[in-house]
């Protein structure tokens, strides 16, 4: 079985959210998302899982590939109790309100990470895009991902993870 890390940005002329997070990241993505094969799921259109629009959901590739721009994905092979499980949490977690400020709260442990303090995320109500990847990844290859914390990732982070180990 298999499941793709993809990458992509908002295909709107007027993407200010979009072109935020890429200017913060210094990529030419600015969000993150699982996309299921259509042949996996005897479905028509890939489908796709992501935290974005006000909460998680998930949508077919038709519809995704009108609002984004795929920049980079990734495939990865899972054994099939593993994809099940992957199902399963996506399906429950559809719905789930965003957590906009939890991006907020993202800048504001790195900036003071930068600063020699730690603090935790003091915004981690909702679910982010990165957030829900990671999850996902961590279900996948524990060991690869055990270092990410998925309250105050980015995709930028799980993109170089992915790049060096994929």
């Amino acid at each position: 079985m298999q499941i793709v890390i993809g990458f992509s940005k908002s295909n709107k002329k007027l993407a200010l959210g979009s072109d935020i997070i890429r200017w913060y990241m210094g990529t030419k993505y600015s969000h993150i998302y699982v996309r299921i094969p259509k042949e996996q799921t005897n479905s028509i259109s890939d489908t796709i899982y992501h935290a974005s629009a006000g909460m998680v959901h998930g949508m077919s590739k038709t519809q995704f590939d009108k609002k984004h721009v795929v920049i980079e994905e990734f495939v990865l092979e899972v054994d099939t109790e593993t994809y099940n499980h992957i199902l399963l949490e996506s399906q429950e977690l559809c719905g789930a309100d965003y957590g906009l400020l939890q991006n907020l709260g993202i800048v504001l442990v790195q900036l003071l990470k930068e600063a020699g303090l730690t603090i935790n995320n003091p915004f981690i109500s909702g679910w982010n895009c990165s957030e829900f990847v990671a999850i996902i990844l961590l279900l996948i290859h524990y060991d690869v991902f055990k270092e990410l914390k998925p309250n105050i990732c980015t995709p930028k982070d799980i993109y170089l993870i992915l790049k060096a180990k994929f």
